[in-house]
Order: structure tokens, then sequence, then C-alpha cells
């Protein structure tokens, strides 16, 4: 083991001496050639300054090698050469460039096998920089080493100048820096000698200690690992070697000692791991017991969240299907009755909006709740839809059986509900489908309680209804109505009517709201009662909203391009489009690029909206009005608005609405209300304008109360583009022959 150790150490030690040796030659090599160089830069300056740069500037051209004074200056530098012993090779010198060009130099006077005098010297890139440095500062330069063809060279540049001290030439002295230059060989002699003799005669003394230091040292530690080696367990007992020195046997004695000690410990070591093994085996039965109780627990779990509503812990519409599933098949195998009951909360986006979502989901946990709590154990509760739940009821005796929990579940959910310590009442829409009497198939029955729910809806709510066959021709028809009016929106079959706003005062058209009007191919004309309740249940009223106001801008750049005279041109806005959060945006970008002045804008909302959320009516309207629209409230008076709020949604006019002016002026009480109103609007400062006028008593009327405006067929119907477009012409000329 020790000798293997010297060996290893032994090759170690040459091996980074040659790396010292190679090292030391890179070094020497360096330092006799920077040594070389600054010799060679002092001979070329020496050389350079005893040069008359006079007679130099004057041999140019190859024929000089006939001149005497070429001869004389060719002999000088063979005497440079002779008198130092660095035997560099070429010795010769250059005129400067007389062009811009400094990397073409001409020879001048050389000392080279072959003398070539007016020859062009083109100097290597590497050496530009040296020559310019050289012109700039009138001292002499080394150049790095360098190899070509001939060897490895170092050259050194010097300035030579005339009588008058001006440089006219470079001296050049290269020299060979190879084992082909006895200098350089000489130069790395002396350097080399001193190192190569204390590494030849340190080599041996060092591989003479390390086999010294491995008999005496070594292979005592190596006995002593052998003591390590005997600590395993098949060698408890191993005797332990004889140690020479005094200090390894005391060591040796210790470690027996100590040996013995990890023997009695590793034995109650193994005991404790016996014990350990049997108490882990024990848990992990249990781990794994628990974990399969808890796969199933999860599995359960997950069964019922995929089954269940977590808002409020009802039965979700998968649930409700596959119970309906069963208590249909069911009912048809006894022949007993049963009934799906679709629940709807009316105005919930309203509870949504004012009382905000987390309060509205608190609601709907309270109306889940109470119908659980008001039907039987066997029936099924579920919530399938936001605020929509449906109940499957069994084993009914008679049809009126449902109703009667239909009116049950409406009386329990008209009690206040408390939410945020403020009563909130609730209505519900209820359509119920019998089975299997109106259907066997499950999803036709849930179809048809839907279709009796929304039925109820469309009715205004709070109330029930079973589904009969008729509400299923009209939903076929209402899905075909749908259809089509998608498909219209796309052909564009829609077009814009425009009924005027006239100036009581004046008679003038001042204004004209755009009305919307559907001309089906088939169809024919389809009344806006029809389609626009059903755009705005679908959501299609939004894109419609959308090409409306579109048109409404195409139009009116018409008419401003036309010369018409100015007119504010009232827009429709439903709930649905009011409530989209993008509104502001969408018209915004609709506007960007438009000037629609001296024309104005005005968008009309209905009362109801406006209260539908007061604080966001009041921000849309705001921002609205910032863009240089201007609002009104259509229907005024229908609704429950107040003084106060209509003070804060800043708006520009009050309609007043048609169910007001038709019993105009006979009716005291809508006289009184017709009254109240214009009165409310001029002490805000509003414009007032009364709809549906359509006779001359209700105009004089209007007229006496101070109204601003009107319109109805008594002036004009609702006229296409064209036809309005002409009316306002023929009335511009009408005034200008009364002026």
């Amino acid at each position: 083991m020790a000798t293997k150790l010297a060996a290893i150490f032994s090759a170690a030690m040459l091996i980074i001496g040659f790396l010292l040796f190679s090292a030391s030659l890179a070094l020497s090599h360096r330092q006799s050639v920077l040594r070389l160089s600054n010799e060679l830069k002092r001979i070329a300056m020496t050389a350079s300054l005893n040069i008359d740069g006079d007679i130099h500037a004057s041999l140019r051209g190859d024929a000089v090698a006939e001149d005497p004074r070429w001869r004389d200056m060719q002999r000088y530098l063979s005497r440079v050469r002779e008198a130092n012993d660095l035997e560099f090779d070429h010795l010769y010198t250059f005129h400067l460039a007389a062009d811009s060009d400094p990397s073409r130099l001409e020879f001048a006077v050389m000392l080279h096998p072959e003398p070539f005098p007016g020859s062009i010297y083109q100097v290597p890139r590497k050496n530009l920089e040296l020559i310019r440095g050289i012109q700039r500062t009138g001292k002499p330069g080394n150049t790095k080493i360098y190899t070509d063809a001939h060897g490895t060279w170092v050259s050194a540049l010097a300035p030579i100048f005339d009588r008058q001290g001006r440089m006219v030439g470079l001296l050049e002295a290269d020299l060979r820096v190879d084992t082909n230059n006895e200098a350089y060989m000489a130069a790395m002699t002396s350097t080399m000698l001193p190192i190569a003799v204390l590494f030849l005669l340190a080599l041996p003394v060092g591989i003479g200690l390390i086999f010294f230091l491995s008999r005496s040292v070594a292979k005592p530690i190596s006995q002593f690992a052998q003591l390590a080696e005997y600590t395993a367990d098949s060698h408890w007992d191993h005797p332990i070697p004889e140690m020479k020195w005094p200090e390894l046997q005391r060591l040796g004695g210790a470690f027996e000692r100590m040996r013995l000690q990890i023997k009695n410990q590793v034995t109650h070591l193994r005991k404790f791991n016996q014990e350990l093994e049997r108490e882990v085996d024990a848990r992990t039965h249990e781990l794994e017991i628990a974990q399969e109780n808890l796969k199933h627990q999860t599995a359960r779990q997950l069964e019922y969240h995929k089954s269940h509503d977590d808002l409020t812990g009802l039965g979700n519409r998968l649930l409700f299907v596959d119970k309906l599933a069963v208590a249909s098949a069911k009912a048809a195998l006894d022949e007993t009755t049963g009934a799906v009951v679709v629940l709807d909360i009316d105005r919930f986006q309203h509870f949504n909006d004012s009382l905000g979502s987390q309060n509205a989901d608190r609601l709907l946990q309270e109306v889940g709740n109470r119908l659980r709590s008001s039907v039987k154990g066997t029936d099924t509760v579920s919530r399938i839809d936001g605020d929509e739940f449906a109940l499957v009821l069994s084993n009914l005796s008679h049809e009126n059986d449902a109703a009667k929990i239909a009116g049950r579940l409406a009386k329990v959910l008209s009690r206040p509900f408390l939410v945020e310590g403020m009563e909130v009442h609730v209505t519900a829409s209820i359509g119920i489908a019998v089975f299997p009497v109106d259907a066997q198939s499950p999803d036709l029955i849930s179809s048809y309680a839907e279709t009796a729910m929304r039925r109820v809806k469309r009715e205004g709510g709070n109330g029930y209804k079973f589904f009969t066959h008729t509400m299923n021709a009209e939903s076929v028809k209402r899905l075909a109505l749908e259809t089509a009016m998608r498909k219209s929106l796309v052909e564009r079959q829609f077009i814009l009517y425009f009924q005027p706003q006239v100036s009581i005062a004046t008679g003038r058209i001042v204004g004209a709201e755009a009305l919307i009007r559907w001309y089906h191919p088939e169809l024919g004309l389809i009344s806006p009662g029809q389609f626009i309740p059903l755009a705005e249940e679908t959501g299609l009223i939004v894109p419609m909203g959308k090409w409306i106001l579109e048109e409404v801008i195409r139009q009116v750049l018409i008419w401003k391009k036309a010369g018409l005279p100015p007119l504010v041109v009232a827009v429709n806005l439903s709930a649905r489009q009011f409530s989209q959060r993008d509104l502001v945006p969408s018209i915004r970008a609709q506007l960007a690029e438009v000037d629609l002045s001296p024309f104005r804008l005005e968008l009309e909302i209905t009362e109801s909206i406006a209260m539908g959320n007061v604080e966001s009516t009041i921000d849309t309207l705001s921002e609205l009005r910032e863009m240089g629209l201007l609002v009104a409230i259509d229907d005024f008076g229908t609704g429950y608005s107040s003084l106060s709020y209509l003070k804060r949604f800043q708006l520009d006019k009050l309609k007043i609405d048609k169910s007001f002016v038709d019993d105009l002026p006979g009716n005291q009480e809508d006289t009184a209300i017709a009254i109240a109103v214009i009165n409310i609007g001029h002490a805000l400062g509003l414009t007032v304008i009364a709809e549906g006028v359509e006779n001359e008593e209700q105009l004089s009327f209007l007229r006496r109360n101070g109204c601003d405006e009107f319109q109805g067929y008594y002036f004009s119907r609702p006229l296409p583009a064209e036809e309005f477009t002409e009316l306002m012409l023929g009335t511009r000329q009408e005034a200008s022959k009364s002026a």
C-alpha cells in the first residue's frame, strides 16, 4: 500500500514538475524576446539618427542602386549589422508615403539578400497602427511577435529626420526569434540553464523524500485503516494488528475499547429497530385503512358535489334530471301522477344590483331553505340555474295537489326576507307540468314546466300556471320568431322609422325619435310589440340596439350633408342594454370618428330602468352627458321615481307617457298628472315632451299648460328616412315662404 502511494505521489510530482518546467520555458521565451526586442529598438534608433535624412529623401526609384550615396548608406547599414551580436536578418529603410495611403511605402536602402530599391512595401495591417504612432510621436517602436512562412520574427521601427527635423522616412530591423538565431538561443540558454539545473537536482530529492515518508508514515496509517475495516459486522472479534510506533499502539488500544462500546450500542440499536419496524408496520396498516376510508369519503363528497349546488346545498340540474327520470318512470309503472314545478324569482337582477352579489347569494340560500321546508321529504328540490329552482313532486292524488303546493310555495316566499337588517319582499313566477298527463319524457316535462313559468314571467310574474299545449305552440312560434330575428339581424331586414318631435310654441320640427321596424320577406311587417320583448328576453336587444345607433349616426350624417336644419334625434335604450358594462365604451367608440354637430343625439331610458340601480344609473348618465349626449326619461309617471333622484340623474328631458295623454283633457286624473309632470320638469329645468298626441284638443291642453314639445299621429306618423327627409325639406320651404 505504501509503495503504491509512493508511486502515485512520484508520478504526480513528475507531472507537476513537467508543467512547471513548461511554464518556465514559456516565461523564458517571453523574457528573451522582450530583451531582444528592446535591444533591437535601441539599435534601430541609433542607426536612424546617423542617417542623413536629406540624402535619404533623394534616393527614390530603382535607378538609385548606381548612386554612390546609396551605396555609402548601404555600407553604413552593413556596419551597423556587423557591429551588433543580434544577427538580425533584414535592415532597410522606407520613404514615407506621399499619398493618403499610409499602408504603401517605397523601399529606399536595404540590407537584404536581394536589394530592390524603389519597390513598394505593402505594410501589414498589424503594423499600420505602429507606423501611425511613430509618425505622431517621432519615437521608435516594436512589433509584437509574428510568424510567416520564413520563421518567427520581431521587428523594430525608428524614424529618419532631415536636417530641418522633419520625418522623411522609417528604418526597420527584423530579427528571428526561433532556434535559427544564435542570439535568441543564447538568451534562452542564459535564462533556462539555472532552472534546468534546479529541476534536475530537486527531482531525485523529492522522489526520495516521498518514498521515505511513505515507509515511515503511510504504512502505519494504512495499518490503522485496517482497524476501521475490522469494525464490520463479521469482524467484531478480529485481532488488532501489531503497531511499531508506541503512539499508534495506544491509539489501537483506545480503538479496541471504542469498538467494544460500538458493538454494544449496535446490538441495542438492532433491538430498537426491530421494535420500530413492528410499530411502523402497525401504523402503516392503520394509515392504509384511513387512506381507504378517506378515498371512499372523498368519492362520496365528489359525488355529492357533482349532484348538488354548492351555494344552497340543494340538488343541481344533474340530480333534478336523475330524480325526474326515476319519478316519471315509476309514475308510468304505478299509474300515479307527479308534477314538475319550475320557480323563478321575479326581478332577481334588481336584488343582485341593489343588495350586492353576496347578499343576493344569501337571499338564494334562504329561498332554498324555505322551499325545502315546504314539501315532503320524498320530493326533490333543486337549484337548476342562477335564480331558478325546480321541484319533482311524486304520488299526487290529483293535479290540483300541484296547484296547492305552488300556492304554498308562493305564500312561503311572500313573507319578508331579512337581509343585512333590511326587509326584502320576493315574488316568483311558477310553472307546472304534470306527468304522465302532459308528457312522459323527462326532457319534455321539464321543458313544459319552464314554458309555463316563462308565460307567467311575461304576464308580470307573481303567480303560477299549468302547462297547456297551446303554450307549447306559442313557444315553438316564439322560437321560430327568435331564429328569424337572429337571421334578420345578419341580413339587415330591419329598418328605421323617424317620428317628428315638434315645438309647441313654433310648430317646427325640432327632433325625431328613431323607431325600429321589421319587414320580414315572408311574414311581412312584424309589430315591435311582438319582437322587442322577445329580443329583450333573449339578449338580441343588445346587438339590435348597437345597430340602431349605427344607423342613426349614418342617417344624421346624410341629413347634415344634405343641409337639413339641426335636429335632436332620440334613440331608446332597453333595460338589458343599459345594464351592459361596456355600454359607455361602445357608444364612445361609435362616436369617436364622426362629427354630428350641430345635430344632437338623445338617449331615452324608461323610469323603471333608471330606478333599477340608482347609483349605477347616476354614474352611467354622467358619463353619457360628458360625451355631449342628451338624456331623457321615457314613460315618465308610470314608475316610482322620486324628485331627489330626478335631480341627481342630471336629465335633459321628461317624456309624458301616452297613457296620460290619451284621455286629455276629459279625464281629471290624467289632467292632474300631466300638469304635475310639466311643472316638475320645468322646476328641474328640463324640457317636457308629450307623446301620443292625436287631436287638436290634446295639443291645445298641452299648449295652455306650458308643455314644450309633442309627437304623435296628429302631426305625423313614424316615417321612413326618405319620407322624413321630404317632410323636413317641405317644412323648411314653407318656413322660407312665411319669412
